[in-house]
């Protein structure tokens, strides 16, 4: 479970079960400091008053102790959102000793993605319109599962948890709500791109974060995951339109390398982009 605390008027977090009881049980979490956890709702409390961190406490003050290697602590003023550069800073410490997995995950989700342009059985027999419309048809069936496990995998990395290959095709547990969300969101983004690009654009920021709040809640509808997404991007779709920019040159250095730049780019990518909804997340909640 993921901690957020709140010490000398700054949010501080995520930090895991064990880490969150080391500070309550050396003094660097008082009894009336206020923390919260997903299980909590909305409502911050006070430490002293939560069952789990209550039996923790012992009355001896220590000094704080450092953040533990890999969990780094990214504090926030609470209300507020961190600048751009320093999500993207924070998405490379959350990749350090990490990128190799990340790299495979983004190889492998890509090499199947692609892959489902050449559906073998869908032959030369077969009218090329209705071929192309059958490839659709699958890429669209799989690309839901696909982009909530890509999700699922990159939030873990964010988090500093402990994240396994096998993670990226979780979302296949939640196959039908995937494929229906994924349906739904590129339908919405299609009608308001018939009226002119810029709100097409505006439309896609406005769901930009309904994959991860069904990693978060995947008992969730896919409507209530895209009206969640569109509720905490109000005010933040600028935010993330410059997040997006600023991987421009990014971008267009990985091309510039035959693509091999890319391995690095879109792991980077994918993280600051996780940082981006734990931050927005994290704002909201306080």
């Amino acid at each position: 479970m993921q901690w957020y605390y709140v010490t000398n008027g700054q949010r501080q977090g995520p930090v895991g079960d064990e880490h969150i009881h080391q500070l309550v049980a050396n003094g660097s979490i008082q009894p009336s400091d206020l923390v919260w956890n997903e299980g909590m709702g909305q409502e911050w409390k006070a430490a002293g008053q939560v069952p789990e961190l209550a039996g923790s406490f012992t009355g001896t003050l220590q000094p704080p102790p450092a953040p533990p290697v890999g969990e780094p602590v990214f504090p926030v003023t609470p209300g507020s959102l961190t600048p751009n550069r320093d999500l993207m800073a924070q998405a490379r410490a959350c990749l350090e000793g990490n990128w190799g997995v990340a790299i495979a995950v983004v190889v492998v989700i890509n090499l199947i993605s692609g892959a489902l342009g050449f559906i073998p059985g869908v032959g030369p027999h077969i009218n090329p319109g209705i071929k192309l419309v059958i490839n659709l048809v699958i890429a669209l069936v799989i690309a839901g599962p696909l982009q909530l496990g890509l999700v699922m995998f990159f939030l873990r990395i964010a988090r500093q948890t402990e994240v396994e290959f096998g993670l990226a095709f979780g979302g296949f547990k939640y196959f039908g709500t995937a494929f229906l969300t994924l349906l739904l969101v590129a339908i919405f983004t299609f009608l308001w791109t018939l009226l002119l690009i810029i709100p097409g654009i505006i439309a896609s920021l406005r769901y930009s974060l309904t994959f991860y709040i069904l990693a978060d809640h995947p008992e969730l509808g896919p409507m209530e995951a895209i009206d969640q997404s569109k509720a905490m991007m109000k005010g933040n779709k600028w935010k993330l339109f410059c997040l997006g920019w600023r991987f421009f040159g990014w971008n267009l250095l990985g091309i510039l390398t035959c693509g091999i730049g890319l391995l690095w780019v879109l792991p980077y990518l994918q993280t600051s982009m996780a940082r981006f909804y734990e931050d927005v997340r994290g704002a909201q909640s306080a």
